[in-house]
């Protein structure tokens, strides 16, 4: 499925974890061994995510705020009933 079409050549964020992890905390949250509300494997991540979901909370309203990219700014610059270029 993902090694076919358009998705052959496009690389991934990060190599593939190793499942055998996450079997085994799934496995220790269904038998009711783990109390924890979140469980996310590898561990390795769990920085990353806390990181990533924090970011929208910080951002500012002026964030990324700057030049348009040319195609945008010359929609912007276009007057009412401009003539077709020939």
């Amino acid at each position: 499925m993902f090694g076919e079409g358009r998705f052959r050549d496009r690389p991934a964020p990060r190599a593939q974890f190793d499942p055998e992890a996450v079997y085994a905390t799934m496995t220790a949250v269904i038998a009711g061994e783990v109390e924890t509300y979140r469980n996310l494997e590898p561990k390795s991540m769990i920085e990353e995510t806390k990181n990533l979901q924090q970011v929208p909370w910080d951002k500012k309203v002026k964030d990324r705020l700057g030049a348009r990219p040319a195609s945008m700014q010359k929609s912007y610059e276009m007057q009412p009933e401009t003539p077709v270029s020939r």
